[in-house]
This record gives C-alpha cells, structure tokens and sequence, in this order.
C-alpha cells in the first residue's frame, strides 16, 4: 500500500473539540450563540476511522483518505463559528488569544508524537531509511510538511515518501497555515463592525472558495500531487466549512427571531453521512481530487442537517457517548496511527483487517492518555490562559528547537536498528562474501543522484556543456538513469580528452512526443524543453558525433498526438524515430540497454546487516521489452551499437552481490550508485570503445 500517490491519501483532525472557551457576555452584551454540540465529535470519530481503515489497507475503503476532506470541512465550521461568536460577544477578534488556544490544544500531543516516533524509528528503521525522515519531522513541528512532501513527490530520487512517518502532518500544515491566516483576514474584514461586516466576509470567502475550486480542478488535471497537498488547492474546504457557519449563524438568528422553524427530515444526516462513506469505498471510482470536489459539498449539508437539527436520528447515534468521546481524542488518534500502522507493517506479515484492529486499539490508547495526562491539563491551565502572547511564543519557540536540535539528533545519528536481519550462512551464496564494510557514509550514499538536470535548445547551446574536450563530441541523454550514469561518463570525458554535452531530465525518456503520468508540471516542461529541440536541430549546432541513449523502463508513457497508441507501438515507432534523426545528422547512437533494479532497497539493507551476503539480489533473467527494439535497431543499422552496463555491476547475473569492490552496488531500487558506476568506469570506457564509435571522426 502506498499512500503518497494521489489516490490514496489521509486527513487531519487538528480541531479535536467542538467548544472553546471564549468571552462570557455581561449584561448588555451580546449571548453567545456557540454551544457545545457532540453530534460534531461524533462526526469527527466517523472521519478518523475512514483515515485509519484506509492506512491500513483495508480494501472496502480505498478512498478512505476523503477523511481528510470532510476534517478540513470541519475544522473550517468550527473555527469561523468559534471566531465569528467570539467578535459577537466582543466587537472584534481576539487573535493573540485564538493564538493562544490553538498553540496550548496542538503543540504539546503533536511535539510528544514527533519525539516519540523519532525514538522507535531509531530501533525499528536503518540509517538509510531515517536520513530523509530529519526533514520531514521538522516540517511537521513548523508546520509546512505539505510542502515538503509536495516537493518530494517531484523528486524521482526521494526515498519512499509513503513510509515516511511523519507523512500524516501534511493536512496538519494545511489547518495551522488557514488558522494562522483567517484569524487576521476575519480581523480585518470584522473591524469593529461584528455585526455589519458579515456580508463582507461572505463575499471574500467565497470568492476564495471559488478561486481554490479553480485550483483545484486545473491541478488536479496537470499535476495530482500539487492539487493534492498544496494549501491553495485544499483551502476551499476549509472555507467550505466558513460559508457552512455564516449560513447557520443565520438560520440560527432566524429561529431565535422566531421568523421561521426548521423542518424536520428523519434519515436525511444519515443519508448524508452514508453519502461520504460511499466516497470512500470502491463504488466512487474517481480521482483523488474529484471524490474531494464531490465531497466537500456533502459534508457541508451533513453539518448544517446536524447543527439545524434536521434529523433527530442521525443526532441520537452521533451522540452515543462511546462515539464522542472518540470524537474528543480523534486528534491525539489520527496523529499515534500512521507511525502505529507503519511500526505494525514491520513486524507483522497479517490481514489488513488484523492490522486496523490492533492500530485502533493502540492509537486509541495512547491518544486517551495523551488526552487526559498532557493535553487537557495544559489546555485546561488557568495560568496559561491568562498570558496569550507568550503563550504562543514559548510553544512555537519550544516546537522550533525540537524540530532544530532533538529531531535531527535522533534520527540522523549513526545508531543501527535494534531490530535487524539475522545473517545466514556463506555457503549459501557463489558470491564472494564477508562482513559489511565498516565507516561506510550511508547518509551520503543515499542522496547521491549523479549529474543534475541539464539540456540545451537550439537557441542556448552553452548550457548542457558538461566537459569541454577534443572529439569525439558526445551527448548523453536520458532521465534519472541518466544522471546516475552521466558522472562516470564526465570522469571519462575527463580522462580520455572528449567533449560531453548532457541533456537529461529526470523522469523524462528520450521517445520524443511522450509523457508520462508521473510527470509533474515542471517535469513536463522541461522534458518537452529539451526533448523538442534535441532532434535533429541542436544535434547539428552542436556537431554531436555520438549520442548515448539511457532511461528507465516504463510502460506508461503516453504519446502526445496519438493518446491512444499502445506502448509496444509506441515504443518500436520511438526508436525508429530517434536513430532515424540522429542518423540524418551524421552522428552515431549507442543505446544502454535497460539497467537492473531491485524489488527490495539493498542500500538500505546494508546499513543493517552484519554480512554482505545478507543483501545480494537474485535479478529475473527475462528480457526486458523495450530491450528487444534496442538490439533491433542494432541490428539492422551499423550506425546504432548498444552497451550493457550491468555486465560491469553485476557480472555474476543474475546473482547480484550487494557489495561490489567495498561500495554498494545501487543506490536504491532503482538506480545503480553513482559513485560506484565511476569507480568501474575503465569497464564502461572498454565498452564504449568497443562499439567503435569513441574515436575521433
């Protein structure tokens, strides 16, 4: 189960109650018109379950992850409700002391969990695993983990964001960025006129939604991540939620008035409510972004049938006492289960339904003591409630050197797993054998990438030059592989005195019209960028007498004219194009023939295993597809020669060592690693030289 991907993602109670303490009006003062309403807990408890279902796999709610949308929608209602009573009953916003509030209910549990799971992860996760997880636990306690993760799932070289346990905090970030903003637009709009400015706030709130909705439907159309961690794309449900409250603020002053009563509906908040957990089953089979267009405004009607009172009976069961008060601890619920779920997977080989159970009874739990023993008793503190503005200052001070000191301690220390793979014996492996080599910097080995994105167009040919050298005159082209790649090939050029231009993107083939779905908006445009203007025109401008071809196998490419093409046409048209065009320009092409990569992270295994046997790799000896069109074109054109570079990393295959020469062979499962593929590049040089095309025309 991955939850990174767009259509698979979780949400976030960061309101865990459905009362604050605000202003108590003196006579000749306005009432108060907020009270407390449990259905909203209960509502709430309904929304976590989905989340924690959904998290762990259970397969009648593969889209359980609209949890999220129906807290955003939530905690919008409650928030402006909490705001727009407080500026009734006093004239204006308190916003030091909304503040306040929300740094005394939120810090302390969200602090505890980001410390607790950093001191697991230390004993259950290797180095490799934790390196990028020091990031994401200080994006958590600043609260800008959507952007974090948002960026990561650009970043083709990032490890699994999925299994990142920190990956919940996203749809925190999002709530604590719209709470640190409504509060001030709310003072602004408000002014003194609580009363008379409401229309305004309206007016702005909605053009806000509807400016958000846009966002949403052009992103989620062009890059699904971004629509779906990003704070401009998810904020409509949060003001979803604001229109929801001045809508019943009105009914409800309507009904005081005594000009009209709301009719009762029986079943109608049930229906409701069964409405969003359709959403979240199979019977919705939309995106990630159409099921939280389709549910926002089915959330909304749930909460105003609920807060009018519409249908008793939906009422009546989201009251139960056993319900709310789930409702209550939701918050300290959703932030123990994603690490519990993930801690679960580990050392569990069960049923998902199995895993659901135990990860409810255990966040449960620990939400319920975090409840009682650390978050009630500070949010709860007379003390505390009576200083607003150092309050929020030593709470954000206190997050900010968690995230600055003890995060990046823990988690980035040396320290092996506690729990780690036994070894086994050396007889049961031809490979050569022996302990894992010592001082290895495995941080470091894991954020090697190789060469940064480059390319060129025919208008700017300076800016893909690698080395500047004597002919030949060489360019690589390629995606991630590329990259990986493109070092040993600099180093060569380096030593052997040829010229090396590169143009590679990651995520990008070298089949020119194709896009893939993975793409984001800027990968698009890059690849397209560099892959337009590459054939034959800037071939020529920059008289290339050898191209070296590299990418990823991928068979979801999508060519740009024909959306319908199959991939093995696509793929047979792509290379025949290609050489085609290199050829017209007098140059020669020597394609690397599809590298292996791993079902399992070896780098990662490595930094926990004792022995290097432990980790070695049995590779499946089909040939790979795209492979066959390759040697085709080899065969048939004596301009095109291919190269296999994984008879250089594993020359034992399809028995692949882990270790190769004291470096570990890949960098993830994926790709080789870099520096590896420069220590052999004397065996990559022999097999360049050995297509003849490496010598000066």
């Amino acid at each position: 189960m991955t939850i990174w991907a767009p259509e698979q993602r979780e949400g976030s109670p960061t309101v865990a109650t459905t009362v604050e303490r605000v202003h108590v009006a003196t006579p000749g003062e306005h009432a108060p018109i907020w009270v407390y309403r449990p259905e909203l807990d209960g509502l709430r408890m309904v929304a976590v379950c989905l989340v924690l279902l959904f998290h762990s796999g259970v397969g009648t709610f593969p889209g359980g992850f609209i949890g999220v949308d129906l807290f955003f929608v939530l905690s919008g209602f409650l928030v402006s409700s909490i705001l727009l009573d407080e500026a009734h009953v006093r004239g204006t916003v308190d916003v030091p002391g909304f503040f306040a509030r929300r740094v005394r209910r939120l810090l302390p549990a969200a602090v505890v969990v980001v410390a607790a799971t950093s001191l697991v992860s230390v004993l259950t996760s290797t180095v490799v695993a934790r390196a990028p997880w020091v990031r994401d636990g200080q994006s958590a306690l600043l609260y800008v983990s959507n952007w974090r993760f948002l960026l990561q799932s650009g970043d083709y070289f990032a490890a699994d964001i999925d299994k990142s346990p920190f990956l919940h905090f996203w749809s925190l970030s999002v709530e604590e960025q719209f709470y640190g903003l409504f509060p001030l637009l709310l003072l602004v709009l408000l002014g003194r006129r609580a009363g008379r400015g409401l229309g305004l706030v309206g007016g702005v709130v909605t053009l806000g939604t509807a400016a958000s909705v846009v966002a949403q439907i052009y992103w989620g159309n062009h890059d699904p991540n971004r629509a779906y961690y990003a704070t401009d794309t998810r904020v409509y449900q949060l003001l979803a939620g604001v229109l929801a409250a001045l809508v019943w603020r009105r009914l409800r002053a309507g009904t005081s008035a005594g000009e009209h009563s709301v009719p009762r509906y029986p079943g109608a908040a049930l229906a409701l409510l069964g409405l969003v957990v359709m959403t979240a089953t199979p019977l919705a089979v939309v995106s990630a972004s159409v099921r939280g267009l389709v549910v926002t405004p089915v959330a909304t009607a749930l909460i105003l049938a609920l807060m009018t009172g519409v249908d008793p009976v939906g009422r009546w069961l989201l009251t139960r006492p056993v319900i709310t008060y789930l409702g209550r601890i939701s918050y300290g619920i959703y932030l123990w289960h994603w690490p519990v779920v993930l801690f679960l997977l580990e050392i569990f080989r069960t049923g998902s339904l199995v895993i659901a159970t135990m990860a409810a009874a255990i966040s449960t739990g620990l939400a319920a003591l975090s409840f009682e023993v650390l978050e009630q008793p500070i949010r709860r503190s007379p003390r505390l409630a009576l200083v607003s503005l150092p309050t929020v200052l030593v709470g954000v001070g206190l997050s900010a050197l968690v995230a600055v000191t003890v995060v990046p301690r823990i988690l980035g220390s040396d320290q092996p797993p506690a729990i780690a793979g036994h070894s086994r014996e050396a007889h049961d492996t031809i490979l050569p054998t022996g302990p894992v080599p010592a001082g290895l910097p495995w941080k470091a080995l894991s954020e090697e990438e190789g060469l940064d994105n480059t390319f060129c167009t025919v208008s700017d040919t300076a800016s893909c030059l690698l080395h500047r050298g004597s002919r030949p005159r060489v360019m690589i082209v390629g995606d991630s592989h590329g990259r990986v790649l493109g070092g040993a090939l600099l180093d060569l050029a380096k030593k052997h005195d040829f010229t090396l231009y590169g143009s590679i993107v990651g995520r990008c083939s070298w089949f020119p019209g194709t896009t893939s779905p993975s793409q984001d908006e800027t990968e698009r445009r890059d690849c397209h960028a560099a892959r337009d203007h590459l054939y034959p025109e800037l071939l020529r401008a920059l008289d290339i007498d050898v191209v070296v071809l590299t990418q990823l196998p991928r068979g979801r490419l999508v060519s740009d004219e024909q959306p319908d093409m199959t991939y093995p046409h696509l793929a047979s048209q792509a290379v025949r194009q290609v050489i085609g065009s290199i050829e017209s320009t007098g140059a020669r092409s020597v394609i690397v023939t599809s590298m292996l990569t791993t079902v399992a992270d070896p780098l990662s295994c490595l930094s926990a295993a004792p022995n290097q046997s432990d980790c070695e790799r049995v590779q499946s000896e089909q040939l790979q597809p795209l492979d066959s069109y390759y040697f085709t074109a080899a065969a048939e054109d004596t301009s095109v020669a291919t190269v296999d570079v994984n008879k250089v990393m594993c020359p034992a295959f399809p028995l692949c060592a882990a270790v190769l020469d004291g470096l570990p062979v890949w960098r993830d499962r994926n790709h080789y690693l870099p520096s590896n593929l420069v220590a052999h590049d004397d065996k990559i040089w022999h097999l360049l030289a050995s297509t003849g095309f490496m010598t000066a025309p």
